[in-house]
């Protein structure tokens, strides 16, 4: 912009801001022409404080205030944002007895520009602080339950109180620990499950708990935080991925059943099977509205209807939820899902219309939004897909009643890279797939779609035998029993785990391959050359170590399910819920300050919080016990 146009528009502004204080738009253009200004000469860092001073003063009151200012603070260096700090400190006190809206806003501030989440005393300090004083100002605010009444509650204001303090909590510790999933998702769930009792609706603390428990490996609790949601249409689409993203691997089974609940809100089939009906549905629909514009001479909605239609034919959740549900249905059975096979043989380009907006998001612009640091495992994009679909090529050729006489192709998977979809799997997708990848390229010499080659079984058998030794080893080995568990007494020995999602995802994908491995074993026995002599010995080799791993992974479930269930389990997971962070101890370190088991057991009722931990352990002892039921089904 050059300078007679900067000129003329920031006259403009002026102008129309002297008529029109009040309006948002003139504000922040009046900002931004102080923040470009810089370049021409036409302005300066001071004018952009005094800028963001005189918005925060007159927009204090709106919750949208500290995302307009989230574009124009950066540019302020150190000393002018602590003048920013000191004037914004005193318009809050001038106003908090009125308004709690200034201080969420200066909260807000604080937690994007002020925290700094990472392993230090002070840091670990200042967290604690932060969340403490959210925390105390929501005490405050004095609202009572919901009581038996919950729908006639709406979301305040002050619910961003408590999500605030379980998202730095939650950010902190994944800087102390290198991982998210630990123990403090507990206490973020026990802080948003507080507020809940409040605000029954408030749709981020819904959200982020579906999130939090599903890394806690608690589905049952995820499925039932899901259903509040009330997720239908479009929003299948855009709100889904939330809780259907892996889902078949983290709890595939049907939680316990609700009077409250349809079964689609306990039933992880019947949600993906309503899901995918609605995108059948939709292709009517959008048919009948195409029709509909054309006869009114309605071109534009015309257009919009052709664009939906193709994105919802296409939809990369569509056949993400497609491959979820025939997934599902090979681990745990169920109806039919013969329905879904133009779904996932479709190679047109996909449509993501994934939204991530229901997450509240105070996280510094240009860095990752806090909805990333609570994902469960790597985003799922394309490449990820056309790798669970190698899975999928596999397992439908291996079950069905004529293989050999089957269309399908295995051609199409044959040239699969896995290291192109590396950063969208985790570590056990990886392994897996390396796996069913290797049995799909040895099975197409069967079908004749590769050159024939007498090793190629053998070698296969051999590799397969290698993978499952070292499963087994790995399983076996004292130092790795506790992987992808949560700690329920980190500061004690010896540790008593309860199983994350990371546990649960891996143990699911291995079950499911040594499945994939006794079907390849039974279709290779068919052949006259592979049961005899060596090969025969192989197979029956193969079939051992299968139930070997099988019998370690239960019992490692049992062992789970056990101290789970175990005397004094309660008392660890409520004490975790009062957990300082970093191990801080004693009361010096805030320096006179309510340290946070104090301000959390001011905060919570002793009922409220034995209730929400028994249900939690509830959830765990049913996702282990869904683990050891897909055990039975292994051989």
């Amino acid at each position: 912009m050059n300078c007679s146009a900067f000129q003329d528009t920031a006259e403009v502004v002026s102008n129309y801001l002297e008529k029109r204080p009040a309006s948002r738009n003139a504000q922040l253009a009046n900002l931004e022409l102080k923040l470009q200004g810089i370049e021409v000469n036409k302005s300066d860092p001071e004018e952009v404080l005094r800028g963001c001073i005189e918005y925060f003063r007159r927009n204090q009151r709106k919750i949208y205030c500290f995302n307009d200012l989230q574009r124009y603070l950066p540019g302020l260096d150190t000393r002018l944002y602590s003048k920013f700090e000191d004037e914004v400190f005193k318009i809050v006190e001038d106003t908090k007895k009125s308004s709690a809206i200034p201080q969420i806003n200066a909260y807000k501030l604080e937690y994007s520009f002020q925290l700094q989440f990472e392993n230090s005393k002070d840091a670990i300090i200042k967290t604690e602080s932060f969340v403490c004083r959210c925390l105390r100002d929501f005490k405050n605010a004095g609202r009572a339950d919901a009581g038996d009444t919950p729908s006639t509650i709406e979301a305040e204001p002050t619910d961003d109180l408590c999500l605030l303090a379980a998202m730095a909590l939650i950010r902190l510790h994944d800087a102390i620990a290198g991982s998210t999933t630990n123990s403090v998702l507990v206490q973020a769930a026990g802080i948003l499950e507080h507020l809940l009792l409040k605000s029954p609706h408030n749709y981020e603390a819904l959200l982020l708990l579906v999130r939090i428990y599903l890394l806690l490996g608690a589905g049952s609790l995820a499925l039932k935080k899901f259903s509040k949601l009330s997720v239908k249409q479009i929003q299948y689409e855009t709100v889904a991925h939330n809780l259907f993203t892996r889902l078949a691997t983290i709890h595939p089974q049907s939680a316990p059943p609700s009077l409250d609940l349809d079964r689609k809100d306990y039933d992880p089939q019947a949600g993906l099977r309503q899901a995918l009906l609605f995108y059948r549905n939709a292709e009517s629909a959008t048919t009948y509205s195409l029709s509909t514009g054309l006869d009114n001479g309605s071109y534009i909605n015309v257009e919009g209807s052709i664009e939906l239609r193709n994105d919802l034919k296409n939809s990369l959740c569509r056949k993400l939820w497609a491959l979820e549900a025939r997934r599902l249905h090979r681990i745990v059975g169920g109806p039919s899902i013969s329905q879904y096979d133009k779904i996932v043989l479709n190679k047109s380009p996909l449509s993501d219309k994934r939204s991530f907006e229901g997450f509240m998001n105070c996280e510094p612009r240009g860095k990752p939004a806090f909805e990333e640091y609570v994902r469960v495992g790597p985003f799922q994009k394309t490449q990820a897909i056309n790798a669970l679909a190698v899975s999928d090529a596999l397992f439908t050729f291996l079950t069905m009643v004529s293989p050999k006489a089957s269309k399908l192709k295995l051609s199409p998977y044959l040239d699969f890279d896995i290291n192109s979809a590396g950063n969208e799997l985790t570590s056990a997708e990886k392994m897996n797939i390396q796996v069913h990848h290797r049995l799909l390229k040895c099975l197409a010499v069967f079908t004749g779609e590769t050159t024939s080659d007498a090793a190629t079984v053998d070698n296969t058998l051999s590799i397969v035998d290698a993978y499952l030794e070292e499963r087994l080893k790995v399983l076996v080995n004292p130092d790795s029993k506790t992987n992808g568990t949560i700690d329920l007494t980190p500061n004690s020995n010896p540790a008593s785990p309860a199983p994350s999602w990371i546990f649960l995802h891996e143990a699911i994908l291995l079950l499911e391959t040594l499945k994939a491995i006794l079907l390849f074993v039974s279709f290779i026995s068919k052949n006259k050359s592979s049961t005899s002599g060596d090969g025969k010995a192989k197979i029956n080799a193969l079939k051992n170590r299968v139930e070997a791993v099988v019998d370690e992974v239960r019992v490692q479930c049992q062992g789970l399910k056990t101290r789970i269930s175990s005397s004094g389990m309660l008392g660890h997971l409520v004490d975790i819920v009062h957990m300082r962070p970093g191990g801080l101890t004693g009361t010096a370190d805030l320096e006179g300050a309510r340290t946070l088991d104090a301000e959390i057991e001011g905060l919570m009722d002793s009922a409220f919080l034995e209730l929400f931990c028994g249900s939690l352990m509830e959830s765990w002892e049913d996702a282990l016990d869904g683990v050891i039921s897909i055990c039975s089904t292994v051989g």
